[in-house]
């Protein structure tokens, strides 16, 4: 027998309960549902952080838009600075090279987990060679630190810079949208559209809160299931040991 949770991305991997007694098969099922319960609280908790970027990223945009119209003339007609977009103009987010670069960080941080675990390794085994104090081990086990030590000195800057990087794409790309604002008017439009983003956002964000408060309910109470029932179990099986002894 066994039992399936809810599929999609971060998913709880199947559990299985063949060959299980009662109680701990009452005990890996909640245990399960404890994990199923941290898993959608962490995917709601990330969904709450994406839109509150997105906000700020449509704030930012909605502000860069202003101080450029500051520099527009009042009618509708006058033209905007272009010189003005760029760097300093609004900006959104390029999801696909946001997604290269952390997938970047995450194998560059794979290769100094490993580095590190190799030149502690290699550490070892030197210490060994010099206190059996064999030469020829002590050479070789030098030559090896060395290695492994540059190995992860190289890792840590591979590390840095896809970090760096990463860093770098987080502040986007020119937004189109505003690249095509022409007069004061198509500054007004950009300008209205992104609050009205905002406010959409907004609404939906008190709907995210309103569901993380709930599973967070829903996950201590839960874990405080467990640990009870873990407790019983260990009072439980406390006293038939006594009663036998």
């Amino acid at each position: 027998m066994s039992v399936n949770n809810v599929g999609g991305p971060g998913q709880v991997q199947m559990m299985s309960i063949e060959g299980l007694d009662l109680e701990s098969m009452l005990m890996a099922v909640q245990t399960n549902r404890v994990n199923l319960l941290d898993q959608q609280l962490k995917d709601q908790m990330g969904a709450v952080q994406d839109r509150n970027n997105r906000i700020n990223e449509l704030n930012v945009g909605m502000n860069g838009m202003n101080k450029i119209l500051a520099g527009a003339g009042t009618a509708a007609t006058d033209l905007v600075s272009q010189p003005a977009f760029g760097q300093a103009g609004p900006r959104v987010p390029d999801t696909a090279a946001i997604e290269a670069a952390t997938s970047a960080v995450t194998a560059a941080d794979g290769k100094v987990a490993t580095a590190q675990i190799n030149f502690d390794c290699a550490s070892k085994d030197y210490d060994d060679a010099i206190q059996r104090n064999v030469g020829r081990d002590v050479e070789r086990a030098k030559h090896d630190i060395e290695d492994c030590s540059s190995r992860l000195t190289q890792a840590k800057a591979q590390q840095a810079s896809a970090t760096a990087a990463l860093a770098g794409t987080k502040l986007g790309v020119p937004d189109p949208q505003a690249a095509a604002v022409r007069t004061r008017a198509d500054a007004e439009a950009y300008i209205k559209g992104q609050q009205s983003q905002i406010d959409a956002l907004g609404n939906s964000q008190q709907m995210d809160m309103l569901r993380l408060q709930s599973l967070s309910g829903k996950r201590n109470e839960a874990f405080d299931i467990m640990t009870n029932f873990m407790k019983k179990m260990a009072d439980s099986r406390s006293g038939i040991a006594s009663k036998i002894g």
